[in-house]
């Protein structure tokens, strides 16, 4: 663990998972398994050829960075922005952008091997009673879960910050000085403070 650079020359490495921490790589070996196991190395040259090992993110990863840009504090009272349906420690195969989570989006997002929809619009608004399919919501819902495809929806929180949706329609359509007609007040999203240890047990 934690070593800079690392040769290693042989027949055959059978447990490359177990490197860790390891900046750079070198293996000269006639066969190797495991190696997209590898984690934490920052270069890897196997038999002369240099790649990166694959590194895998998880639904809550992806979550966690659009909700550092549109916090949900940020959606408006009526919203359902938010996980719709889906598993946030899942690993991501593939992630598709659309207005609407429609059926044929999930069809196209199985298609592409993609199991997280980001989507504007909620595709549930107020609590489903039934999913027996009778509408398209009921359907687009068992479609994804079936198929472990996750619906995440960033709408009015994406619509209230100054980089969203309605900063973009202004840029389009050539406004100047933008700003926020309903601002939101008393929010707090976080609060850290610092205290010298001496102090802390005057708190």
């Amino acid at each position: 663990n934690n070593v800079h650079y690392l040769n290693l020359s042989c027949t055959e490495v059978s447990n490359v998972c177990a490197l860790d921490n390891v900046h750079t790589l070198v293996l000269s070996c006639t066969e190797v398994t495991n190696v997209s196991s590898l984690r934490n190395v920052h270069t890897l040259y196997l038999n002369n050829n240099a790649f990166l090992p694959k590194m895998t993110t998880t639904i809550n990863e992806v979550l966690h960075f659009l909700e550092q840009w549109a916090p949900m504090a940020w959606q408006e009272n009526y919203d359902n922005a938010g996980l719709i349906v889906g598993n946030r420690m899942a690993t991501v195969t593939g992630a598709m952008i659309a207005l609407d989570a429609t059926e044929a989006v999930i069809d196209e997002a199985i298609a592409k091997n993609c199991n997280l929809v980001i989507a504007h619009h909620p595709i549930v608004f107020k609590g489903l009673k039934s999913l027996t399919g009778k509408n398209y919501v009921e359907r687009t819902v068992r479609k994804a879960i079936k198929n472990e495809v996750a619906i995440y929806a960033i709408h009015t929180n994406l619509d209230n910050i100054h980089t969203g949706v309605n900063a973009k329609i202004c840029q389009l359509i050539g406004l100047k000085n933008c700003q926020i007609l309903e601002p939101k007040n008393q929010i707090l999203l976080q609060l850290t403070a610092y205290c010298p240890t001496p102090q802390v047990l005057d708190l």
